[in-house]
């Protein structure tokens, strides 16, 4: 799908690259969807219980921290700002994971959500 797109709107993307010159990220939220749904399948057909979590730091948009909540997937939060964009998104406490080395702030961000 994403190739079909690039060729029917190559001339417009490269004229948005040339106007606002530099990179330009596109962004397919629905594969992130398609990749949710299938992992979850594999898992329910396999007899595991898992649970699936977005890596906040991978992607700094907020459609993907988005699509992770609509998909009720949890969120794996890194710095002090993830865990309470994620918050402010609409996740809760229990659904939110922390991983890798914290500092005092972030620790007393997660204590004030009784997490």
């Amino acid at each position: 799908m994403n190739k079909e797109i690039f060729k029917k709107f190559k001339k417009k993307i490269f004229s948005l690259q040339d106007t606002f010159g530099g990179k330009i990220n596109f962004l397919f939220p629905e594969i992130m969807e398609n990749q949710i749904e299938s992992t979850t399948k594999v898992f329910k057909s396999s007899g595991v219980d898992a649970k699936i979590f977005y890596v906040h730091k991978t992607n700094s948009s907020n459609v993907f921290v988005t699509t992770a909540l609509e998909n009720e997937i949890g969120i794996d939060v890194a710095s002090t700002k993830e865990p309470q964009n994620a918050l402010s998104r609409g996740f809760v406490g229990e659904k939110i994971i922390a991983t890798g080395p914290k500092d005092e702030d972030f620790l007393f961000l997660n204590i004030l959500q009784g997490e």
